[in-house]
């Protein structure tokens, strides 16, 4: 049999390649706008400052901006480029792609968790420099974990027809443990989260609109009404991450088992579109501060103004 590289068609690649780049560009440009004006601008400092909610912002807009500038460019790549060539090389390109989304999971339990204590439990807040710790934690957990998880990927043969064959850079399912790996993996760093995360979004979110509309607490809700707000953005950004992460990695989980029985051509496109949308949550996620923090959006339409 002949060996094929990427039996796709052009249009198709092209298609895919476009739709990555918008998102990937869109989401580039957003979160290190954000990056800069958090960092750079003290009174959305000052505004995001409280209750831990700058370094979570910083956290999360650095693990979108490094998905868009680096995971994008390289799953694009492998559409033109043969440059997956041996089971190491499809080790250290799945660690790179899959990481920075494992990373935002662990940010955002992070943040959910910080957010139900903020606001169900006032007294138990953890500390600044535990919560700093914690987002540290989160991205090197993050590695670690996609490391392990990665360690059941290769070069896989893939038949296209009688005469031609490609390789795939996938878990090999051939391997029983692999495929336990992989399943334990999604149900420990995406399932159990993403419930646990909407269930925390739903807690919150019963919270806030009971003190709206309860008569003892109004007088206290101008005070409290930055933590809200923040804690409004966070529980915004959960929900839109929750559906399209859970899309991809239960796709994942069905190309483990199932096996759908699908052409090359189809099965990469399915694939990489799911990826895609679970990479725009990087992009949604501009859209949600800008809509949230007056002060980004007063520092946006400043280099508007002098441009």
């Amino acid at each position: 049999m002949t060996y094929t590289f990427m039996p796709l068609e052009y249009p198709a690649k092209v298609s895919l390649t476009v739709t990555a780049y918008t998102i990937g560009i869109l989401a580039a440009v957003g979160n290190a706008l954000i990056i800069h004006f958090t960092r750079t601008e003290k009174r959305a400092a000052r505004a995001l400052g409280r209750a831990h909610a700058s370094y979570f912002v910083l956290s999360l807009a650095t693990s979108d901006l490094c998905a868009s500038i680096i995971s994008i460019p390289l799953s694009t790549t492998q559409m033109f480029i043969d440059f997956l060539t041996s089971d190491w090389r499809c080790k250290a390109y799945r660690t790179v792609i899959i990481s920075f989304p494992v990373i935002t999971i662990n940010n955002l339990v992070v943040i959910a968790v910080e957010r139900y204590l903020a606001v169900l439990r006032p007294f138990h807040l953890p500390s600044n420099r535990l919560v700093k710790v914690l987002i540290a934690g989160a991205w090197v957990a993050g590695v670690l974990m996609t490391m392990v998880y990665t360690a059941t990927s290769g070069m896989i043969p893939a038949i296209i027809d009688q005469d031609h064959f490609t390789l795939v850079c996938f878990t090999d399912d051939t391997v029983t443990t692999h495929r336990v790996m992989v399943l334990i993996f999604i149900v420990i760093m995406n399932l159990i989260p993403t419930i646990g995360l909407l269930i925390i979004a739903i807690l919150i979110t019963r919270h806030l609109n009971k003190r709206t509309v309860s008569p003892e607490v109004r007088s206290n809700q101008k005070s409290d009404a930055w933590k809200h707000k923040t804690t409004r953005m966070f529980v915004t950004i959960v929900v839109s991450f929750a559906a399209p992460y859970l899309l991809w990695f239960v796709y994942i989980a069905l190309n483990i088992t199932v096996k759908p029985d699908l052409r090359f051509a189809e099965e990469f496109i399915i694939r990489y579109s799911f990826s895609i949308m679970a990479l725009s949550n990087g992009m949604v996620n501009v859209f949600i501060y800008f809509s949230y923090i007056k002060q980004l959006r007063k520092r946006l339409r400043s280099v508007f103004d002098r441009a």
